[in-house]
Parts: C-alpha cells; sequence; structure tokens
C-alpha cells in the first residue's frame, strides 16, 4: 500500500503541476473576464490544496519505506538558512510577516537537500501560526559538541500537556483544527535530525509563541 502511495503521489504530481501553471497564465491574461477570473482563481486554490496533500502522501510513503537516507557533508549554516528564507518568502509576505536572520559562520555536515526540508517545515508552522504583522526569528547558537539552529515565531504557542506529542506521526493539536496539516511535518523533521546524530526540542508557552531548537553536531 505504501509503495502505491508513493507511485500514485508521484503520478498525479506532474499534471497538478500543469494545471497550476496553466491557470496562472490563463488569470494573467488581459482578455479574462471577471467572473471567469473568479473561476481561475478558485482552481487555482484548490490546486494548490490538492499539491499540499499530494506532497504530504510522498513524505509519509518515504518514511514508513525507510527512503529517508541523509549524507552529509560539510556546509555553511548561513547558506542553509538563507535558501529556506527565500523558499518561503512569498508565504511570509501574503502575511506580512519579517523574518530576521543573523550571520553565524557555523559550519557543520549536513545534508542540503534534507535539512531545508527540516528547516522549512519548522518555518512552515512559524508562518502558518504567526499572526499577520508578526516576526519570525532563524539564527544559530554553539552549545558544546552541537550547533543548535533555532525558529522563534509570536504565533498562538503550544500547550504544556501536548509538547511531548507534537513530534508523533500524525498528531494534529485542538488548536491546528481549521489549519491546513496532516501531523507528519513535525515528525518528519524529527526523523531527518536523528539521522543526522542531532536531536530537536520545543520551548514555548500557550499564547507567547514558541522556539524550535534543532541541535546538529559540529562533527
Amino acid at each position: 500500500m505504501q509503495e502505491f502511495l508513493a507511485n500514485v503521489s508521484h503520478q498525479i504530481k506532474t499534471p497538478l503541476f500543469n494545471i497550476m501553471v496553466y491557470s496562472e497564465l490563463v488569470s494573467a491574461s488581459h482578455s479574462v473576464s471577471g467572473e471567469d477570473r473568479e473561476y481561475l482563481e478558485l482552481i487555482c486554490r484548490q490546486s494548490e490544496k490538492l499539491d499540499f496533500l499530494t506532497g504530504m502522501l510522498i513524505k509519509a510513503s518515504q518514511m514508513e519505506l525507510e527512503m529517508i537516507q541523509v549524507h552529509p557533508a560539510a556546509g555553511a549554516l548561513d547558506e542553509l538558512i538563507l535558501t529556506c528564507v527565500e523558499e518561503k518568502s512569498h508565504e511570509a509576505k501574503q502575511k506580512e510577516i519579517e523574518i530576521r536572520t543573523e550571520a553565524s559562520g557555523a559550519v557543520c555536515p549536513f545534508d542540503s537537500r534534507w535539512m531545508q526540508e527540516a528547516i522549512g517545515n519548522l518555518m512552515d508552522n512559524a508562518i502558518k501560526y504567526s499572526p499577520c504583522g508578526g516576526q519570525i526569528e532563524i539564527f544559530v547558537t554553539g552549545f558544546g559538541l552541537f550547533w543548535c539552529i533555532h525558529v522563534r515565531d509570536q504565533g498562538r504557542g503550544i500547550r504544556e500537556s501536548e509538547q511531548g506529542l507534537i513530534f508523533q506521526r500524525f498528531y494534529r493539536s485542538e488548536c491546528a483544527y481549521g489549519e491546513p496539516g496532516l501531523g507528519i511535518g513535525l515528525y518528519l523533521t524529527r526523523e531527518i535530525v536523528r539521522l543526522h546524530g542531532g536531536y530537536i526540542e520545543v520551548r514555548s508557552k500557550e499564547g507567547e509563541g514558541a522556539e524550535f531548537c534543532v541541535y546538529l553536531p559540529r562533527e
């Protein structure tokens, strides 16, 4: 079943991408009437939802089939963070959220592709649960044998009773109902960090935002 889900998800990706591209091209045309443009915008939004769900299916399949294999190589954490910020800049701008970063000069071994996925998941949540006009901070500090990547937001926070549960597969807080997601992102992030020989923790108080800390070995 997992192999079937992975195959179907990948087969859906190509036609779905074409639908999204063609819809945007038609929507940009000056010849489209107001009513037709509304329909096109609906198609675009529904396509984005389907793209999101398909991506989650692929990630779930990868985890179940133990397809995640990391190949760490020495790299700059500042570059990793800047790449993630660039990828999420559009979503942040839509909510007028400022993303602040600080240069650290930190270098350690990591798999660029998978760590972009891990930090990207944390940023997705930070943007999703932050209020419009809020601020997100991403910076690096050193702790003994580890570098720590901090992702701090000004969102709704996480109840203390749930902080030990949020990294479980498919777990979703009652506070998250109504928001897009399947409860996979944080689980996947934890697994990626674990495969790097690191660990992740959360610091939060309900109503006072959340801070996720990703610890990666320096060597």
